[in-house]
């Protein structure tokens, strides 16, 4: 993080996004299952309790499990029993995926490739999520989430601040920089700080919250929470190398070297991983095309 980063005050986030109350919030209901899953003495009934409250995220809950996203053979009819196949904390991600996805389902400004923006964002959690497993890291599901919500920083200042995004783009075309280094250029900070601060506000767990305030610069997190970064900065570059969607500039941010060493990756592992998130690129456009047909049909 820059110290121009360190030093952009909830004062001037309020500045930039206005009061907090007039920021987008999630539904009550996701709020709820967030920490709910983390009881331990939570059950699948008492999640499918909560779900059901919202037959809206009920109904893209089931499309997604149902889905070429996850592949069953059969179909499963109740989040009750999407939980037991799935476990509560893919439950929860993909109840929080899809609410926020929701929440910047649209475009405001022109040239902001939102939907584009989307099929990079759930190509970045796929990887990141391959990566995790590959590591053998307990909770892959939390690495899919955090690499779906990487880029929520973009998508707020489209939705918040278009005025501003309108400026970090003319800048990253007048001067061939990235969108990154026209954000803090502009604003004095970028999208990762920005979209951190929005999912602290949101109750986000802080492993989430770290892993989308450092993917770009993992190394710079504290030890507690790097796992998560390193996992969405390869997944990150993993979309870029096979040009899922669009990530909001042309420049590709470095693999970063320190990365490669602390996860012991090499050239051979993340071809076998490029191969494999080959193989699964078609859930990014199954879950961004589940999500925009529930919204029109809503």
């Amino acid at each position: 993080m820059t110290d121009n980063e360190q030093q952009f005050s909830d004062e001037k986030f309020q500045e930039l996004f206005g009061n907090v109350s007039n920021l987008p919030t999630l539904p009550e209901v996701v709020t709820q299952l967030v920490g709910l899953v983390e009881d331990p003495e939570t059950t699948a009934k008492d999640v499918n309790r909560i779900i059901t409250q919202d037959p809206s995220l009920t109904a893209k809950v089931l499309k997604i499990v149902n889905s070429a996203f996850y592949g069953f053979s059969r179909e499963i009819s109740t989040v009750t029993e999407a939980v037991v196949i799935l476990g509560f904390d893919a439950i929860k991600s993909l109840a929080l995926s899809a609410s926020v996805l929701d929440v910047f389902s649209s475009k405001s400004v022109p040239g902001f490739d939102m939907v584009g923006l989307w099929k990079h964002s759930i190509a970045t959690g796929i990887g990141a999520e391959l990566v995790a497993r590959w590591d053998r890291y307990p909770n892959p599901e939390e690495v899919l989430v955090s690499g779906i919500l990487h880029n929520i920083g973009k998508m707020l200042l489209d939705l918040a601040a278009p005025g501003e995004l309108r400026q970090i783009l003319s800048y990253a075309e007048e001067n061939q920089c990235s969108m990154y280094e026209a954000e803090l250029e502009t604003l004095g900070t970028g999208h990762p700080e920005i979209g951190a601060w929005l999912t602290k506000t949101w109750n986000l767990p802080e492993n989430i919250v770290n892993g989308i305030r450092y993917y770009r610069s993992p190394m710079k997190a504290p030890e507690e929470y790097r796992q998560l970064p390193l996992f969405i900065h390869v997944g990150d570059v993993m979309a870029r190398v096979k040009d899922v969607g669009w990530s909001g500039d042309n420049k590709a941010p470095d693999f970063q070297e320190e990365v490669w060493r602390v996860l012991d990756i090499d050239e051979e592992d993340i071809e076998m991983l490029l191969g494999k998130m080959e193989k699964n690129i078609d859930k990014a456009e199954e879950l961004i095309k589940l999500v925009i047909d529930s919204e029109r049909s809503d």
